[in-house]
């Protein structure tokens, strides 16, 4: 699908949406349907894209690979043969220049792609203290429970109320532990998805089921509101990513 490749593109050069629509003068509920597949993309567009990232319209239509980074030349296996030989004609001397030239040239190469790259952005982002599965709470409202981390900023993060830290494996696969989640304030979650929980003064990042809260791992218990009042802190929208 054509919104898997631009996101894919867009997530790989280091774009958050509202900059690459501010870039393409684009407006960003449109495109981000283009992204969910929600909206068709015009030809005009879909040029404009593949312009911007240097692809053609059919990779973004599926309908070939992704191109060559580094934009080698493919040589036939006759042009190759060719080509050596050529090469191993030359006196010593000469072709060790050659090699010596070659080097310097990738060697420079390298060092303009990696300049041309664009540098990831970082933010900061509230993180609470209390880690998700552990701790005493989350009191929104006491400045000393909180501290600054510094996040990739992603729409992710751009949207997230605050951060908390994953503490242990209830949630394998989804969650990891020590992962950075991102949570949006919200006193529900639907049936089915995960948000930030809390029973008894603890924190949790658990799915929401029916009548009880999910592990997705198997391996742990759920929660179940027989066990003290269950209140909703907020809804988990995603994962931070963290600068190296």
């Amino acid at each position: 699908m054509i919104g898997a490749k631009l996101k894919e593109l867009r997530t790989k050069n280091r774009f958050t949406i509202a900059q690459l629509c501010d870039e393409l003068q684009m407006n960003q509920n449109t495109y981000a349907k283009y992204e969910r597949d929600e909206r068709d993309v015009s030809t005009e567009t879909l040029s404009k894209l593949a312009d911007f990232y240097h692809v053609t319209t059919d990779y973004l239509l599926g309908r070939e690979p992704a191109p060559d980074p580094f934009g080698e030349v493919s040589l036939s296996p006759e042009d190759e043969q060719e080509v050596l030989a050529k090469y191993l004609s030359l006196p010593d001397d000469v072709r060790a220049v050659i090699l010596d030239v070659l080097v310097q040239l990738a060697d420079a190469a390298r060092a303009r792609r990696a300049q041309e790259m664009p540098r990831p952005l970082i933010m900061t982002i509230r993180k609470h203290v209390n880690k998700a599965a552990a701790g005493a709470g989350y009191d929104l409202s006491d400045h000393d429970q909180w501290e600054r981390v510094k996040v990739l900023q992603t729409d992710e993060a751009e949207h997230a109320d605050f951060a908390v830290e994953v503490d242990g494996d209830s949630m394998l696969p989804e969650y990891h532990d020590g992962d950075l989640v991102l949570i949006v304030l919200a006193e529900d979650v639907p049936v089915g998805e995960v948000g930030l929980f809390r029973q008894n003064g603890k924190g949790f990042i658990k799915q929401k089921g029916e009548k009880y809260l999910i592990s997705i791992n198997p391996d742990y218990p759920n929660i179940y509101p027989e066990d003290g009042e269950i209140t909703c802190v907020g809804r988990v929208i995603g994962i931070a990513e963290l600068p190296e």
